[in-house]
């Protein structure tokens, strides 16, 4: 350390206004380990989800409720509510070692403009940077806007052959060569059913007289 610097730091040492500062850097940091261990935990369930729906026991069930042509890649988004390229970053982030999960964290307290999220993650591992700035977030916004792009052209060559709209959910049956499907349009599992079950509960509670057959 240089001898003004050193100086510099004798004056300030114990000064309430700097050790809180101080404090508050030490807990951004913690919150920053704590966000990475915490989503790299919970990409551990996506693992069994995977092996879920690739096991025998599930194949069977499909096929005693006589349902063709549904892929891991297909069925993905109709139970997660996600698309498979992010179900893929989760397997990937999943299956690393706690050593890299570690390194990332180094580096993200050595580096803070590192962007602290699972994109950056898969970025520093292929000896890349992903940083806090506008053209990562545009990237990410890319990528998002192509997903859905491929989304809706799979849906308009597929026919429509039901639709439900309530409570700001917009589902979709489709139907194609490889039979139906349905798309939730961003929705979760659980947004739907809530939507289902308000929408019925809303019916139900019309009198006879209000309802138009």
């Amino acid at each position: 350390m240089r001898l003004h610097e050193k100086r510099v730091k004798e004056l300030l040492k114990h000064n309430a206004i700097i050790n809180e500062a101080v404090k508050l850097i030490d807990l951004e940091r913690a919150n920053q380990r704590n966000l990475i261990d915490s989503f790299y935990r919970a990409s551990k369930q996506f693992v069994k989800v995977e092996k879920l729906l690739k096991s025998p026991t599930f194949k069977k069930q499909l096929e005693r409720a006589e349902i063709k042509g549904m892929t891991i890649k297909k069925i993905v988004p109709i139970v997660l509510g996600m698309s498979y390229s992010k179900f893929a970053r989760e397997l990937q982030i999943a299956k690393l070692s706690q050593e890299q999960i570690n390194a990332f964290k180094k580096a993200v307290q050595d580096d803070d403009k590192i962007s602290v999220s699972k994109c950056g993650l898969v970025s520093f591992l292929q000896g890349k940077k992903r940083t806090k700035t506008t053209s990562g977030q545009a990237t990410e916004q890319a990528t998002e806007q192509a997903t859905e792009q491929a989304t809706e052209q799979a849906t308009q060559k597929a026919n429509v052959i039901g639709v439900f709209k309530a409570l700001g959910v917009n589902i979709e049956l489709l139907e194609d060569e490889n039979g139906r499907s349905v798309n939730l349009n961003g929705a979760t599992p659980q947004d739907v059913a809530k939507a289902f079950k308000l929408f019925q509960t809303q019916i139900e509670m019309l009198t006879q007289k209000r309802v138009k057959k």
